[in-house]
């Protein structure tokens, strides 16, 4: 069978390989826990045991303001002992300092553990982000890549947040229910039985808040994708006057995001509006229960203020704690979104290959089908290209010449065949190792903030040597030195915002060279250059001949000139030819 034949099959039979992608929600409640790139493992922290026995004496001395008030009414006033009450008052003030103390140190604590959650799953999120093939980011919008990364610091926020100080004084509220039910009696039920009402009504949101949260953070991905859209593209979006339309669009989104965002406020007001309702209620029952005692001589006046004081001191902290279930929701979702970040798969090797790159680049009966278009297919042969040489790449508008190229770098995946850079395939994980010695520079240049010289070291200092070299290659620094702070002119962010295009391009080509690459590939790189630094582009490369692979994508006649053998995509088929073109040969038929 010809591989024509096959490749006609292919299409017909092979079918999407399915995602496996985690299902939104899996595991979304367990901590956040992975083993760090760097080594080590990167985990939510847990609550120090200094912080639970904080937490206990802070509970311990709330106990000292109702029962100090219960003795005033009851003994203090009756029996009009001002040396007791001075006493009683420099207790209740010592217990405040240790109290305000400890709850100090306690946030300082928590602060800590969460700084350093948020440090750890920041830097690791950003070196899964460096290290993720290409082909991951292409999969979902950069606004869920954002969000994502966010998420980790609102992590951190509910870590040393009033939501998990609550938690962890909730188990230490069983001591003040012991004691007003010592005080009281039967009282204690009033403040147990609200708790339960209270609780059955927010556990019974709890799903629905759930799906607004979920709603909410969908519509926040599409507007912030499409702000990062737009300000991209912000140059094309004024020459066509398109902001009429962009605005529109953008109010449309905004209106979505505005109901979801009412919705989730409203269910968070309403679960608070009741916990205030519930505790105002409790405090109302002890009143008219214990005002009842007192009035038939079975409670004292100091027993029943102690006793509202105590119903407050144990339904609050049980109502907060129930009204922040919907806050778990949030940091679940938030959690979710971490561990998607920390879910990155990376290209680095396990282990890296000890050898020298020298460029040679094989593909072997490739077959590349577009996973969202099944009529997009390239197909290549068998072409060696030999280390040193410089190959021409031309063909029609999507005629695959830049999938050619990713296909070379490792940035997307054959669907069959293989290609090999020194006899490495772009599959292996040792891949990564290769893929640090090949340079790829495209249409549209790209400008950092920062000088000209960091531009072109990438703010390596130790590069700046060869970078010099570079820029006199290819006839940079003679328009560098031309302006007042030549290397050192700063630079603002984005595209031709502080230099002509040109420059800007032939910055790009200059710093991927500055990286001392062993392959570079050009894909239609020489467009933006204008009549001086074209010519300069081919003498750089004449002069770099044979030092390393130089693939060129291009349509110019001067640079295909230069090349030893010529790549023609034509009909979703690449062809090889030699210079000569008496010598083509078709191999991917």
């Amino acid at each position: 069978m010809s591989l024509k034949h096959f490749i006609a099959a292919f299409k017909l039979e092979a079918k999407p390989r399915p995602s496996s992608r985690r299902p939104d929600g899996a595991g979304r409640r367990s901590p956040v826990s992975f083993a760090s790139l760097g080594g080590g493992l990167v985990h939510e922290p847990t609550v120090p045991a200094a912080v639970y026995l904080a937490s206990f004496v802070i509970n311990l001395l709330a106990l000292s303001l109702p029962l100090s008030i219960m003795q005033v009414y009851d003994r203090v006033i009756p029996n009009r002992s001002f040396s007791t009450l001075a006493w009683l008052f420099f207790g209740l003030a010592i217990a405040l300092v240790i109290d305000f103390v400890l709850k100090t140190l306690r946030s300082v604590l928590l602060s800590w553990q969460a700084a350093r959650l948020a440090r750890n799953v920041e830097n690791e999120g950003v070196a899964r982000f460096l290290r993720a093939p290409n082909g991951v980011f292409e999969r979902e919008p950069a606004a869920v890549h954002v969000n994502r990364y966010a998420a980790a610091a609102a992590l951190a926020d509910y870590h040393s947040g009033q939501a998990r100080v609550v938690l962890i004084d909730l188990p230490f509220v069983g001591i003040a229910l012991i004691v007003m039910a010592i005080v009281g009696g039967a009282m204690v039920l009033v403040p147990a039985g609200l708790f339960f009402g209270f609780a059955a009504l927010a556990i019974g949101r709890a799903r629905e808040f759930r799906r607004i949260l979920d709603a909410r953070t969908i519509q926040d991905n599409r507007k912030y994708d499409f702000i990062a859209e737009v300000l991209t593209g912000i140059h094309t979006v004024k020459v066509m006057a398109m902001e009429p339309q962009m605005q529109r669009r953008f109010e449309r989104l905004q209106e979505a995001v505005a109901k979801t965002t009412m919705s989730s406020i409203s269910t968070g007001q309403a679960n608070q509006t009741a916990a205030l309702l519930f505790g105002s209620v409790s405090q109302l029952v002890v009143v008219a229960i214990g005002g009842s005692q007192v009035i038939n001589d079975q409670l004292t006046m100091g027993a029943l203020a102690a006793c509202t004081m105590l119903s407050g001191q144990i339904l609050q902290p049980l109502l907060r704690a129930i009204s922040l279930w919907t806050e778990r929701e949030t940091v679940d979702h938030r959690r979710a979104e971490v561990k998607s970040l920390l879910e990155l798969p990376s290209a680095e090797p396990a282990v890296e290959i000890n050898t020298s790159v020298k460029g040679n680049i094989r593909f072997e009966n490739v077959v590349y089908r577009h996973p969202n278009d099944l009529n997009h297919t390239l197909a290549v042969g068998d072409i060696s290209i030999k280390a040193g040489a410089m190959i021409g790449v031309k063909g029609k508008e999507s005629s695959g010449r830049t999938t050619l190229l990713k296909l070379m770098q490792g940035e997307i995946e054959p669907t069959a065949g293989r290609i090999t850079v020194d006899d490495v395939s772009t599959l292996f994980p040792q891949f990564a190792s290769i893929r640090r010695h090949v340079a790829y520079v495209g249409a549209v240049p790209a400008i950092f903030s920062g000088t000209i010289m960091e531009n072109l070291t990438m703010f390596g200092p130790e590069k700046r040597d060869f970078a010099r070299k570079m820029a006199q290659l290819f006839g940079l620094e003679a328009t560098i030195n031309l302006l007042p702070d030549g290397y050192e002119t700063k630079l603002g962010e984005g595209i031709g915002d502080d230099l002509p295009m040109s420059i800007a391009q032939q910055m790009n080509i200059v710093r991927a060279l500055t990286n001392r690459p062993r392959v570079l590939a050009l894909d239609e790189a020489n467009m933006l250059l204008d009549a001086i630094a074209e010519p300069a582009l081919i003498k750089a490369l004449n002069v770099l001949r044979g030092s390393l692979t130089v693939i060129v994508v291009t349509h110019r006649p001067s640079l295909l000139a230069l090349c030893d053998h010529q790549i023609v995509l034509e009909d979703g088929y690449a062809d090889w030819s030699l210079s000569s073109v008496s010598d083509t040969r078709k191999v991917a038929t």
